[in-house]
Formats: C-alpha cells, structure tokens, sequence
C-alpha cells in the first residue's frame, strides 16, 4: 500500500503479494491489496476501476472491524468519487471518514479528511 501510495512501481513485488494473498487468503492483506491497487489506478487515470477497488476495501475493512484502514481507504474513495465528477458523493464519504477517524480518537486521520474536504 505505502508503494501504490507513493507511486513507486514495482511489479516483481506486486506479483509476489499478490500471488501470497490469494495463496493464504489473508482478509486484511486483501483488503490492502485492493486498496492500492485502487490508489494506482487512480493516478493512471482509470477512476471507474480505481473508485469500484476502493469501495471494495472500505467493505472488506467494515468488515473486519478495522476502523483506521477503513478511514483512510474512504478518503482515497472520496479522491475517487471527485474524479469521476461526483463531488457530493465524495463529501459525504469524507464526512463519513470524519465521523470515523473523531470516533477512533485518530486526530491526524480527522485532520486529513478536513484537508481533502
């Protein structure tokens, strides 16, 4: 996730977590991996994939009951949402990120999601 994030592409390490993912069937590291997946195909301008990857993370860690990860992959979705022309999608997802990072006790998640908005 921290490589998507950065935009460092690395494909060999790509290929070998994903191939560990789908061989120990990791929830969490699913979740991950689909996150940055969605976070690249973000910045290669594929909003639509980028936008469905994201909301499928968000899902996996609501899930899972991890709250911080599912805070944080709302604020990539609310970057997706804007890009694909629905601002007050992204609004509402951002305040939903809000209300979760304010719920967690997370102050630099909250001030994130105030940056973004």
């Amino acid at each position: 996730l921290a490589a998507a994030r950065w935009a460092i592409d690395d494909d060999a390490h790509d290929e070998r977590v994903t191939a560990l993912m789908d061989k120990t069937g990791h929830a969490r590291g699913r979740a991950l991996l689909a996150q940055a997946q969605g976070l690249r195909a973000l910045a290669r301008g594929e909003h639509g994939r980028a936008e469905r990857l994201l909301f499928d993370a968000i899902q996996a860690f609501a899930t899972l009951q991890l709250d911080h990860p599912r805070a944080v992959a709302q604020l990539d979705h609310a970057q997706a949402l804007r890009a694909l022309g629905r601002p007050e999608d992204a609004a509402s997802e951002l305040a939903e990120a809000r209300a979760g990072a304010e719920r967690i006790g997370a102050k630099a998640l909250d001030a994130a999601a105030v940056a973004a908005g």
